[in-house]
């Protein structure tokens, strides 16, 4: 499946997760936001709403020069998913269907996205910063790193 046209790397991440099918995901669909979408204190689901998972860029894009004529740059990106759900259980299995989407996309070379490599990189539990006796969301977290060639508008000799 083809997902190819993002405008940034946050967008790839968040078309390539609501590109997947109802197979894809262990339970139900969860709801792809990024995490500029909710103010803090709505962030996360309902009681009896399915998990949300919010897409965001937590570090900057590296853009060193890639060929010797000057003409690419190796853009490198991290996007980070975080996945809020009220049961602890969901949220880790949530969090298992998001690194075995995006592993799908490993060595992509440009076929259905604009990048040639996605591959989740890390895996962060936030589950015991939850305060006991409170209702608030469990929360996990995924790590992808995105790599691309971008031209650097440089006149080709």
């Amino acid at each position: 499946m083809s997902v190819s046209g993002a405008s940034s790397h946050t967008q790839a991440i968040k078309d390539i997760l609501e590109a997947e099918s109802d197979a894809s995901w262990t339970d139900s669909i969860p709801n792809i936001r990024f995490y500029r979408d909710d103010p803090p204190r709505e962030k996360g689901p309902g009681a009896g709403q399915p998990p949300v998972v919010y897409v965001w860029s937590p570090t900057s894009t590296d853009l060193p020069q890639f060929s010797s004529d000057g003409d690419l740059f190796d853009r490198q990106s991290s996007v980070e998913i975080l996945v809020y759900s009220l049961d602890d259980t969901e949220c880790e299995q949530v969090q298992n269907d998001v690194v075995q989407i995006i592993s799908s996309y490993f060595a992509d070379n440009k076929v259905r996205t604009e990048f040639n490599d996605i591959r989740p990189s890390t895996k962060s539990d936030y589950r015991s910063q939850k305060n006991a006796g409170r209702t608030d969301h469990f929360i996990m977290g995924v790590e992808a790193t995105l790599r691309g060639l971008d031209d650097t508008a440089l006149p080709n000799n």
